[in-house]
């Protein structure tokens, strides 16, 4: 299903809102193949009519989201046949997890724990399937910032350099966003740096011992290589490190990683390309996970757009 590690922490928190609310309050996000175009076919024809909700939705100042302004639809397939025939085309498809992991796996133990037949309410599971041929799934990339003395970035940017790799000066944050739009020589893999007020892009092969023992998928991303090929053996950032969390951070948004590490809360700052839609599939199907915090799909449904009882004792009819 999906190819993500998941922390404890958050798996935890959903589970205890399930318990208090006895609700399924937001649905995991998949996606999945449509080569002939039969589910989009169906779906145009269930959202002929007009939506039920039309809402649009706007982040909150300062909340990292990518857009400005996201609009939501919601209809209701009232239509028992023409439920039956998504349903049935939807469960011959094969499914990738977009976003969603911790609700998906609390969800496997709150059925398990909360018991019951096979029709009971807990059992199920809310989910927004997206094809991966419609232009609107968008893979955004998650940056890295990260605490280094400056003798531990000049040693690995000399090993680097030593390794035949290119630094480009890039003058400015819109003209980095430029650069990182424009493709990788095959073998390469390249990503953005920023210090304090100064931009750069490096661009080179990653090779060594920790590269030859990824998975062909893994060592496919760039988000892989940069791991376990510059982190790990240059910054000393390995698994128990990353676990911590005090020497490296995540964001969505590069203006932000411009920001913190102007600020002096990290001293660089990293900005990645984002995998495509086949390589994380490629790692789900090679039964690998992705490496954490490597994805940001948008838009994102908001919570609560649709959200499913589960009383104790409650029981659907998955034919219904």
């Amino acid at each position: 299903m999906g190819p993500f590690a998941t922390p404890a922490g958050p798996k935890q928190d959903r589970l205890e809102l399930m318990r208090a609310t006895h609700a399924d309050t937001e649905p995991i996000w998949v996606f999945h193949p449509d080569p002939t175009g039969e589910m989009s076919r169906r779906l145009e024809s269930a959202t002929a009519g007009d939506p039920m909700l039309d809402v649009e939705f706007r982040a909150e100042p300062d909340a990292g989201e990518p857009g400005p302004a996201e609009r939501h639809q919601l209809w209701a397939v009232t239509d028992p046949a023409q439920a039956r025939g998504l349903a049935a085309v939807a469960g011959a498809l094969p499914l990738y997890i977009a976003d969603g992991h911790h609700r998906y796996e609390t969800a496997l133990f709150h059925a398990d724990e909360a018991g019951g037949p096979d029709d009971a309410a807990t059992r199920f599971k809310l989910m927004l399937l997206s094809a991966a041929e419609d232009p609107g799934l968008l893979v955004l990339p998650t940056h890295r910032m990260v605490r280094a003395d400056p003798e531990m970035m000049h040693s690995a940017m000399t090993r680097l350099v030593d390794d035949g790799w290119t630094n480009e000066n890039i003058a400015d944050l819109a003209a980095m966003t430029a650069r990182l739009s424009l493709p990788v020589a095959p073998g390469r893999i390249g990503f953005g740096v920023f210090t304090r007020g100064r931009y750069g892009y490096l661009e080179g092969a990653v090779v060594g011992p920790m590269i030859a023992q990824l998975a062909p998928s893994i060592a496919a991303l760039d988000v892989g290589l940069l791991h376990e090929g510059i982190l790990r053996p240059l910054f000393g950032i390995g698994p128990e490190v990353l676990a911590a969390g005090e020497r490296i951070a995540y964001a969505r948004d590069a203006a932000e990683v411009e920001a913190r590490v102007d600020a002096g809360e990290f001293d660089i700052g990293i900005l990645l390309r984002p995998p495509t839609l086949a390589q994380i599939q490629a790692v789900a199907d090679a039964g690998e996970n992705m490496p954490q915090k490597s994805t940001y799909f948008w838009p994102k449904p908001p919570s609560g757009l649709l959200m499913a009882l589960q009383e104790p004792g409650a029981r659907l009819d998955p034919e219904a």
